[in-house]
């Protein structure tokens, strides 16, 4: 689950740099933050992971949404 956080992160912040509208921003919001985004599904995952991955991952996770929804505003 790490590798897919940190391909999430690494793909939204590529597709960030190519935003060119409001309306693009809001879809690259939706696709990254929104409710049935990949980073939303695995954050919501988080619960069925041994207690060990489920720091990592929902630190890490965290981190990763943190940073994207500093990065929409």
């Amino acid at each position: 689950m790490l590798k897919n956080l940190e391909a999430i992160k690494a793909k939204a912040l590529e597709e960030l740099k190519n935003i060119a509208s409001v309306k693009d921003l809001e879809a690259w919001r939706v696709s990254y933050l929104g409710k049935k985004s990949e980073l939303t599904t695995i954050l919501r995952s988080v619960s069925t992971l041994s207690p060990e991955q489920r720091k990592a991952v929902g630190a890490f996770g965290n981190d990763v949404k943190g940073m994207l929804e500093m990065l929409y505003k």
